[in-house]
Order: structure tokens, then C-alpha cells, then sequence
């Protein structure tokens, strides 16, 4: 097999010094984490032999001067060295920015999701059958190496696009800069990120920078490397974080700066407290045992004391309780979020608790402000871990309205993890049972291994690569990065 051949191979069949072990780990040396209350992802105001130490940050500040202004600031730091670019006054339309991700997104939809679907005009691509990555979530047998590869080109061709928009179609030198550097970065090493903003939200792990020797990504993608994709190589989150307003006080000096507890201790019994929230109705809709299987499967987890809610008056008195009850909060529902490139909703987004999705029905539906209401603008007394394991979960913001993913962490979440697409279901509960059996699972050991969210998230979309489903990439972790179960430490 050739060079360019194995290029776009998955990890386990890739050998030599580039290669992605998960088991390897020697970038991650430092002990140094990034403060949450910061404006600058590269500020080093604390430290914590547990938490990881960023090699790169983008801040993306709004100057408050006029709509559609924003400074961009690129900052990174590699051996101990601190470097700082500043884009100043970039005209970004939002919606237009919103516009674009969802192009991206909608390329990952149309490429994964219904790969097989008839296309309008013209001749299925499979004669019969569903399409195969709405029916299984292992393709390494039904989709063959050349189609994989295909697929692969063309997710990496919509990524690249994605990053030229942000960095190099404004014009602007210092932020082409910013732009150059992170591609320099993604070449040189993996990374860890930090991507901070209050109302910029990029789904940061399908972006795509070229690794290969070829100077560029061709105009097909077939040169694409998978590794060129930022949710393959690097760890990455990104963190809300409001910005000081004319006339607020300026950033809070190193020493009054809180860390954000990384840390989920678990209670008696050496258990964490999970809210399972589901749709009941997914499994009469698409003739499945999903939620069934999900229920079980938390029910049965060693380090899991699970309360099972299946309905919105359920749902809100967890949420009107002073101190929340959970530790990590789980949902497997529809979700609606920003909607299609071309039909962008202007709605705020809604969340299903059972299949009759009518949004007068209001046993059936929740929305952002629904949840606004319940906490009654207080912030999480306890805050929880959130997975949102719907579709367009991941979304921050619709046209007009923020989702319920930003409120949650606005409120205080420690971390969200929740996909930038609509996913097949079978997928989606595999997805979160490889999660959760990694996280929720407290091996035998001395001392017990500190998953956290970050390495995870990263390392299940290498799993998912090698079984030729790339979709693993399509989660994204906002805030959480370093968040871990303690297992050492009960009350």
C-alpha cells in the first residue's frame, strides 16, 4: 500500500512517529490550566497538578462599538513561550457566520447521515435499503475504503472552507495571521484548545488544516489527511464567557479569579447522581429498543445512581429545586436547533420529551425559556454536567434566540456535551454508552484513571474513524475540558 494510500487510514492500521496513540500522551505535560473568568484563553492564573495546560487559545471579543464588530484575538503557547496576534475591528455578520457553520454542518448531514437516500433528480446511490449509517454505527465492512475516503475528502473540503471563512475572507492581515499560526500549530503538534467567546460559536472540531506534505488541501479533498481535522488531532473546547460592558469593571485580577471545579465527586457508595431524561416515544417511532437500552444500561452502571424523568413536570421540579440533584444531566430527546443554511429558524429551540412534537402540547415540549422560568435566573446552586444527546444539540444559538445549551451554561454548567447535527438514533445511544462506560466506570486500579471529558471526546472520534463512522466528530465540548470523576475522594 502507498503512502498516499494510508494517509486517510484510521489510526489502529497507522504506524511510525506520527501516529495517534491515545495511550501517548507527552504533550500533555504541564500542569497548568487557563482561568475560566479570564479574557485571555492563554493566561496562566493557577495551577493544578490534575488539570491540562492549553497550547493554544482563540478569543474572540466583541468591542461594543457597533453590530458586527469584533476584535479577534489568537494566542498560543508552546515550550513555555507565549505569542499574541490581534485582529482589531473584523466586521463578522453573525448570522452570516451562522450561515456558513451551517453549511458545514449541512455537508455532514448530507454526506453521512443520508448517504443512500435518493437524491432529487436522479438515481439513488444504493439500489435498496436504509441508509447505512442510520441502521448501524460499524461501517468497516459495508462502507469499503474508497468510499470511506470519498466521504472523507469531501468532510474535509467543507472544513477547510469553514476555517477560510473565519480567518482569511475578511481581508484582514492580522487575522489571516491568527489563521496562519494555528495551521502552523496543528502541523507542528496535537493541542490543547480553549476557543473563548460570549455570542461566537464555531463547531471547532470539523474544521480542517492540512497536514500533509502537499502544501494545500487539492480542490477534491483526496489528499486529505484524517488527522486534518481538529477533533481527530487535537482536544478542544470551547467556553462562554461574558464580556465586561462599558463602564463594568475590567478583568478580575489573577488573584480574586475562582478556578472552575474540574472535579465530580461521587456520593455514597462510590456513585454519581445522573438524570436521565428521555423521549419514550423513539423507540415506537423507528421500531427500536434505543431508550429501552439506554435506560437499562444507566440502570446498571457501577458508578451511576440514576433518576429516570420521562416527562416535563419531572423535568422542571429537578430544575425549580434549590440545589440541583444531579451530577450529570442526560438527555436522549429530539432537539431543534439553528435549522438548515437556507431556512435559518428565528425561534428559540425546543427540546421533545415525547414523540407528538405539537409545541401547544406543553407535557411534550420544552423550551429555553421554559427552563429560564424554572431556575428563576438563579445560576446552579450545584452545577451539573450536561450531554445533550439530541439532534443539533450542540447548537448555541438560533437566528434570534440563544438554546437551551447556552442558558445551561450561562447558568453554571461545568461542561456540555452535545452534537452539531441531526443523528441516527442507533449511533447517538452508541455513542453515549462508549462515553459514559468510560467516564461512569470505575476500573480497578491504584490510584483509579482520571478520564476526563476532553481526552474522551477526542479519543472516541478516533475509535468511531476506525470503523469507518466519522460522526464521532460531529460532538463538541463546550466548557469541561478537564472535567473528571474523582473516584479517590467520597464524603
Amino acid at each position: 500500500m502507498s503512502e498516499d494510500e494510508r494517509s486517510y487510514l484510521p489510526f489502529k492500521e497507522r504506524s511510525g512517529p506520527d501516529s495517534l496513540d491515545p495511550g501517548e500522551r507527552s504533550y500533555l505535560q504541564s500542569e497548568v490550566r487557563v482561568g475560566p473568568n479570564s479574557l485571555d484563553p492563554a493566561a496562566l492564573i493557577g495551577t493544578q497538578k490534575d488539570l491540562l495546560r492549553r497550547h493554544a487559545g482563540l478569543l474572540i471579543e466583541p468591542e461594543w462599538i457597533g453590530a458586527g464588530l469584533y476584535r479577534f484575538r489568537g494566542n498560543h503557547s508552546i515550550r513555555n513561550e507565549i505569542d499574541a496576534l490581534e485582529a482589531r475591528f473584523v466586521r463578522i455578520d453573525p448570522e452570516e457566520l451562522l450561515r456558513k457553520v451551517q453549511e458545514c454542518r449541512n455537508v455532514w448531514y448530507m454526506e453521512v447521515v443520508l448517504r443512500g437516500l435518493p437524491e432529487r433528480g436522479g438515481a439513488p446511490r444504493r439500489a435498496v435499503g436504509l441508509p447505512p449509517y442510520a441502521t448501524d454505527w460499524n461501517l468497516s465492512d459495508s462502507i469499503k475504503e474508497p468510499e470511506f475516503k470519498q466521504i472523507g475528502a469531501r468532510l474535509a473540503c467543507a472544513g477547510r472552507n469553514l476555517f477560510r471563512f473565519i480567518f482569511f475572507e475578511s481581508g484582514n492581515t492580522q487575522l489571516a495571521g491568527i489563521g496562519q499560526m494555528l495551521q502552523h500549530l496543528s502541523r507542528e503538534q496535537p493541542m490543547v484548545m480553549t476557543m473563548t467567546s460570549e455570542d461566537i460559536f464555531v463547531p471547532w472540531p470539523l474544521l480542517y488544516t492540512h497536514l500533509g506534505s502537499d502544501k494545500d488541501l487539492k480542490a477534491d479533498g483526496m489528499n486529505f489527511d484524517w488527522r486534518g481535522f481538529w477533533g481527530v488531532r487535537h482536544i478542544i473546547e470551547q467556553e462562554y464567557i461574558p464580556m465586561p460592558r462599558p463602564g463594568d469593571s475590567q478583568i478580575p485580577s489573577s488573584g480574586r479569579t475562582r478556578l472552575r471545579e474540574a472535579r465530580i465527586v461521587p456520593g455514597p457508595g462510590c456513585k454519581v447522581t445522573v438524570g436521565f431524561t428521555a423521549d419514550d416515544g423513539i423507540d415506537a417511532r423507528f421500531d427500536l429498543t434505543t431508550v429501552a437500552d439506554q435506560r437499562r444500561f444507566f440502570a446498571e452502571l457501577a458508578g451511576a445512581q440514576t433518576t429516570d424523568r420521562s416527562t416535563r413536570e419531572a423535568l422542571e421540579r429537578a430544575f425549580r429545586r434549590r440545589r440541583f440533584p444531579d451530577q450529570i444531566c442526560y438527555f436522549l430527546c429530539h432537539h431543534e436547533g439553528a435549522g438548515p443554511a437556507d431556512g435559518l429558524k428565528r425561534r428559540e429551540s425546543l427540546l421533545y420529551l415525547r414523540q407528538a412534537r405539537q409545541e401547544g402540547d406543553r407535557h411534550a415540549v420544552v423550551k429555553t425559556g421554559d427552563i429560564e422560568n424554572w431556575l428563576d435566573g438563579r445560576p446552579f446552586s450545584s452545577p451539573p454536567f450536561v450531554f445533550i444527546n439530541g439532534c443539533e444539540g450542540g447548537h448555541m444559538t438560533t437566528v434570534n434566540y440563544e438554546t437551551i445549551a447556552l442558558l445551561l451554561l450561562k447558568r453554571g454548567a461545568i461542561g456540555l456535551v452535545g452534537p452539531q447535527i441531526n443523528l441516527p438514533v442507533v449511533f447517538a445511544a452508541e455513542y453515549a454508552r462508549r462515553f459514559f462506560s468510560a467516564f461512569l466506570n470505575p476500573a480497578p486500579g491504584s490510584p483509579p484513571k482520571k478520564v476526563r471529558v476532553g481526552e474522551l471526546v477526542r479519543d472516541l472520534a478516533q475509535q468511531f474513524l476506525e470503523r469507518h463512522n466519522p460522526l464521532g466528530l460531529v460532538y463538541s465540548l463546550y466548557r469541561g475540558l478537564d472535567c473528571y470523576v474523582d473516584w479517590e475522594k467520597q464524603p
